[in-house]
């Protein structure tokens, strides 16, 4: 084989090469951006009865539990909006859980879920208390305004020291002075 001919092979192998990972990525790109995370982020945990307990005894996480019933658009719906919110904003203190109502119904109906007309639920659980839910709401601001309202009300801690210190005051220790006399002299 002479120097022309190795060289045309491995020009032929080169642009192959080239082509193939053009192909390759053309298809990942042209994949709607939902597939793309749904195929890169795990699906969210499965609830059962054994695993309830838990889940609410986690500490300082805003629990948000996905009720699913098969052939509800409503639950598919909520799903990805919560897979979509996951993948653009990640949150190490929000777990997403799913709750398949037809595996799990008698946990299901102890939850409040109601099978007949169901049009999607979601439960907003921390520290072992139940905060909220969502039922029938699927619009992406409301749903996004109750996490972030949340993980708010969870994560601000207020002690009795909450007000900013004034420059010239001074806190009174909890006693009320009297009119006209100085903050902190009271009787």
């Amino acid at each position: 084989m002479t120097s022309q001919d190795r060289g045309k092979w491995i020009r032929w192998i080169f642009t192959l090469g080239l082509v193939l990972a053009a192909g390759g990525a053309g298809l990942y790109f042209a994949l709607p951006q939902e597939e793309r995370h749904a195929q890169e982020q795990p699906p969210a945990e499965q609830v059962t009865r054994d695993k309830l307990d838990a889940l609410l005894a986690t500490r300082d996480k805003l629990i948000i539990v996905n009720m699913i019933m098969s052939g509800s658009s409503e639950s598919e719906r909520l799903r990805k909006l919560l897979e979509k919110r996951n993948a653009e904003h990640p949150d190490e203190r929000i777990v997403v859980m799913d709750l398949h109502i037809e595996d799990e119904p008698e946990l299901a109906a102890k939850m409040g879920v109601k099978q007949d007309g169901f049009m999607g639920h979601l439960d907003f659980y921390a520290n072992g208390k139940k905060l909220d839910q969502l039922v029938g709401q699927t619009d992406p601001s409301l749903v996004e305004q109750t996490i972030v309202r949340l993980l708010a009300g969870i994560f601000q801690r207020i002690d009795k020291d909450w007000l900013p210190q004034v420059p010239g005051m001074t806190r009174g220790g909890g006693k009320q002075a009297s009119p006209g006399q100085p903050a902190g002299q009271a009787h």
